[in-house]
């Protein structure tokens, strides 16, 4: 479904306010599944970005900052979206 990404990482969210960060993973990784397999590179990048803050926080900075920035390179426009800006500044922070 169009949707199913974006799905994924919303619910990862609510796994995330309930503690269970292991859950949460799972989501994010089969957000970014869906994302790659419809070629959605937006929905990748939210999911990247989500895992990436997950994985931050797990002391997994150099993982958080490779799964960021293997979206963040296809972009060629858009930087002054808030999700591309928010890559950049996430992977300059794990930097």
């Amino acid at each position: 479904m169009q949707w199913d990404a974006e799905l994924y990482r919303v619910r990862s969210i609510l796994d995330m306010l309930q503690g269970n960060d292991e859950k949460a993973e799972d989501s994010l990784v089969k957000a970014l599944e869906i994302a790659r397999q419809q070629n959605a590179k937006s929905w990748e990048l939210r999911a990247a970005i989500g895992l990436a803050h997950l994985w931050q926080k797990q002391g997994k900075e150099n993982e958080a900052r490779q799964v960021v920035n293997e979206v963040y390179s296809w972009f060629s426009e858009g930087f002054d979206t808030p999700e591309l800006q928010e890559a950049r500044e996430l992977c300059s922070e794990i930097l």
